[in-house]
């Protein structure tokens, strides 16, 4: 009966052992229920961050070909820029150019005008002055025809002559002197 106490013993003793093995592979198995569902999960959660990723990295990928777009036309708008602003330059001279040559034909076009005046009332002198020339030599004509008329009347009507008619002197103030010289 001993034997059979013992035996008994020991089998009680691997009973409780087998409960706790029991117990111990129980929460194990909810241990691992537990981490499969949390592994699911994180795999579901890095699925979708999987995919976000992948749409930002798109979305980044488009940005910097924007970006590199914006660049080049920048870039092309630059030069752009500067072509114009270098014809603009250009343009700039030629207009100071222009306003010299400008300035030059207008004070040329002045100077003719001055000239132009000049000349007009030094056409206009010259014309009083052969006005007047021509007053007197009408006026010395008219008196050498009637000295030329007395001479030849005189002795025919036995009149003394007198050398007063001959006196060019007195033709110095003419009879009709009115010129202007901008009439």
């Amino acid at each position: 009966m001993a034997e059979l106490e013992a035996s008994r013993l020991r089998l009680q003793e691997e009973q409780r052992a087998c409960a706790e093995l029991g117990t111990t592979c129980a929460l194990q198995l909810g241990e691992l229920a537990c981490k499969t569902t949390w592994l699911e999960s994180v795999t579901l959660v890095n699925v979708t961050l999987k995919s976000r990723l992948s749409a930002k990295i798109e979305e980044i990928n488009e940005l910097e070909a924007e970006r590199d777009d914006w660049q080049q036309q920048a870039s092309q708008l630059q030069r752009e820029r500067e072509e114009f602003q270098a014809e603009q330059a250009k343009q700039q001279q030629e207009c100071l150019k222009l306003q010299k040559e400008l300035r030059s034909a207008q004070l040329g076009e002045l100077k003719s005008q001055q000239q132009l005046r000049i000349a007009q009332m030094t056409a206009k002198q010259a014309q009083c002055e052969q006005e007047r020339l021509q007053m007197k030599l009408n006026a010395v004509e008219a008196d050498t025809d009637v000295t030329t008329c007395k001479e030849n009347l005189l002795p025919q009507l036995n009149v003394p002559f007198t050398p007063k008619l001959h006196d060019v002197g007195r033709l110095a103030t003419p009879r009709s002197t009115k010129c202007s010289l901008y009439s």
